[in-house]
């Protein structure tokens, strides 16, 4: 079956689909139920942007703990953030991918979990250059993934920005939703956005804003454009700047 782009499913009927695919394809339709007269352009879109049942993951030790990262052909399409343990970091991506197996990682999963050990250590490591397949993400979070990949380790920018750069103003809170649902923490780096006023807003890893704010402080993010009097403190016991509430 040829590819057909992201934009055209909602335009193609399940008969157009199998009516242009050849016989080997049209029986693997047949036979996966979707040529049913009751299948929806949605389940067959669902079946081309999954990850395949050819995806492996391993868990990789950083100074925050236990991450886990996933791949397949398309490139990376997961990266966890330490849970309690190793084991709980396992069962959780397994949770969301059960057909994943434990595997060694190829030689660019190994680039790319070498450069988030660094990151998180400290160094002023960019993690642009690792391949995401993002073909299981919505067209408007891609562009907001895309936004987010451009701030380099030490800065920010705010969902609003965000927004406005992606010639979306107003849809703040439709980024921030975005960034929640980002399966690709660290990589797309959703720590490094923030509320307006320099607060820090939400995060969905374990922890919450309290991994944001160490994931900022071992980056030494500012906050805020204005130098403050601690700013060389870990950001999670700054003192608070005046007329500025709290997140939580």
């Amino acid at each position: 079956m040829a590819i057909v782009r992201d934009d055209l499913f909602g335009l193609l009927s399940i008969a157009t689909l199998v009516a242009n695919a050849s016989d080997g394809s049209n029986r693997i339709v047949a036979r996966s139920g979707l040529a049913s007269a009751g299948a929806t352009t949605r389940r067959v879109r669902d079946m081309y942007h999954s990850p395949m049942s050819d995806t492996h993951f391993c868990v990789f030790e950083t100074p925050i703990g236990s991450c886990a990262i996933a791949w397949g052909d398309g490139g990376v399409f997961a990266l966890h953030l330490p849970e309690a343990s190793e084991n709980a970091t396992r069962a959780r991506l397994l949770r969301r991918f059960p057909e994943a197996t434990e595997a060694i990682p190829s030689e660019a999963v190994e680039q790319a979990i070498a450069a988030i050990v660094a990151l998180t250590s400290g160094a002023a490591t960019e993690l642009g250059f690792v391949q995401l397949d993002l073909r299981h993400v919505p067209a408007f979070d891609r562009r907001v993934y895309a936004v987010a990949r451009s701030v380099p380790a030490g800065e920010t920018i705010t969902y609003g920005e965000i927004a406005r750069r992606i010639g979306e103003p107003g849809a703040a809170r439709a980024v921030g939703k975005a960034l929640g649902n980002n399966p690709f923490a660290i990589i797309v780096p959703c720590h490094r956005v923030l509320g307006a006023d320099g607060k820090i807003g939400g995060f969905s890893a374990r922890g919450g804003i309290t991994t944001k704010a160490r994931l900022l402080s071992i980056e030494k993010a500012r906050t805020s454009k204005i130098p403050a009097l601690f700013d060389d403190l870990p950001l999670a016991v700054r003192a608070p700047r005046r007329g500025i509430r709290s997140a939580g």
